[in-house]
């Protein structure tokens, strides 16, 4: 699976019974009038816990959806299903080596005499060096587009899910991006990432 990028809820629903581990077909009532194949499907328990993407949505029945991937974890009656209002799935995997840095989210300043004058507490984050190669050049319009609209945002907060279906919470920490294009028609895209911790 490619890397996706999401944010806010387009449409949502919930599951009309419980659904098991392993399970691709979710019921859910009225289906057809929210959801449409192709999109990118999550779902979590009704409190939010256990959030999980499915992948697209491969299709849409009167009162059901199929799913590109199953259900890891089994899912009561309830349990919220909601599409993204806009994403950007990566067209690449990442590069390698994936850089990741924990920032514990204490710091502490001294004075040149060792005096401590300055202490800040703030959430802890992970902060992950992301780099895309031979992107195609349509690909990438799509890239710089989202970021576009993440710096008119104030670099809000969005979901990523990595390849291997980990959903996390982050930002963009680095509006300083690079871009290549050799070969001709590709590109190259490097970024900062914040990810929330824990």
């Amino acid at each position: 699976m490619k890397p996706l990028f999401a944010k806010g809820v387009d449409a949502e629903s919930v599951l009309a019974q419980p659904a098991d581990a392993g399970d691709r077909e979710l019921a859910v009532a009225g289906a057809d009038s929210l959801f449409a194949a192709g999109q990118p499907l999550f779902c979590s328990q009704a409190d939010g816990a256990g959030a999980e993407y499915l992948g697209l949505i491969e299709a849409v029945g009167s009162d059901s959806l199929t799913t590109a991937f199953a259900l890891a974890t089994a899912k009561a009656s309830g349990a919220r299903v909601w599409t993204p209002l806009r994403w950007l799935p990566w067209p690449v995997g990442r590069s390698a080596p994936l850089r990741r840095v924990f920032d514990s989210g204490v710091e502490v300043q001294r004075s040149a005499g060792g005096v401590l004058y300055h202490t800040r507490l703030r959430d802890p984050f992970v902060e992950e060096a992301w780099v895309f190669e031979r992107i195609p050049r349509a690909a990438f319009e799509a890239w710089r587009q989202w970021f576009l609209e993440s710096l008119a945002e104030g670099f809000a907060s969005f979901t990523v899910v990595d390849e291997e279906r980990h959903i996390s919470l982050a930002r963009i920490a680095d509006a300083r991006i690079e871009e290549s294009e050799a070969p001709a028609g590709v590109a190259r895209v490097e970024l900062r990432l914040a990810v929330a911790s824990g």
